[in-house]
């Protein structure tokens, strides 16, 4: 498993650099409505193992299987980390358990946020998720996906104009523009192609500027 971090030109977080072409004029009268969301954050791991419990063979009397082991990483403010690695090498895992989406198995090791123990409820209130599956209603098209996410996550002081101009923004910074009234589509009706509805995921989950966006399988 390999980590790769690239710096790009800002030093504001993945989703700053992603959206870096939105005019300061706008991004300064959205910034104050969450700005507790949007903090400098440096992520790391130190040592981090995990073990799943598995049936009970000659080969293997006590019944356990680590998926990962002694695995140790940092992510910092402005950088792009990519983890590489063959399949079945614990990619997803090390994603998940990084997003505080595992509750089964043993883990040892430390994660820290801003060099403190990481706590469930801060590291939620700063951080997006975007799953290697695309969780989409093929009856809505971009915007009514992009205005209904923007409604349900920002907070509720953020008036129904700076929705929009945050909807519009990100939309655009995605390259969703051309397909903003198109069904995202399913088994049933056309819409998105597989990249768009990739994008539109990983756009949802920029709305709420996120200090850390973790990815799972984004291309």
């Amino acid at each position: 498993m390999t980590f790769v971090m690239e710096s790009p030109r800002s030093a504001r977080g993945l989703s700053y650099a992603m959206l870096e072409s939105q005019s300061l004029e706008t991004r300064g009268k959205l910034e104050p409505s969450y700005q507790h969301l949007n903090n400098p954050c440096i992520l790391c791991w130190n040592n981090l193992s995990y073990t799943v419990d598995t049936p009970k063979t000659a080969d293997d009397p006590k019944g356990k299987k680590t998926i990962l082991n002694n695995v140790s990483g940092r992510c910092a403010p402005g950088e792009l980390t990519a983890i590489m690695g063959p399949s079945g090498s614990g990619k997803t895992t090390l994603v998940d358990l990084l997003a505080d989406r595992i509750s089964s198995g043993e883990v040892t090791g430390d994660i820290e946020l801003n060099g403190e123990a990481r706590v469930a409820k801060t590291f939620r209130a700063v951080t997006s998720y975007v799953a290697q599956e695309d969780s989409l209603l093929g009856s809505f098209t971009v915007l009514e996906t992009m205005r209904m996410a923007a409604k349900l996550s920002l907070p509720n002081s953020v008036t129904s104009k700076q929705i929009e101009t945050r909807v519009d923004d990100v939309v655009e910074a995605m390259g969703l523009a051309t397909c903003r009234h198109t069904l995202v589509g399913d088994i049933f009706r056309k819409g998105l192609s597989g990249g768009q509805k990739r994008r539109l995921s990983i756009a949802i989950e920029l709305l709420s500027n996120p200090s850390i966006l973790i990815l799972d399988e984004p291309t």
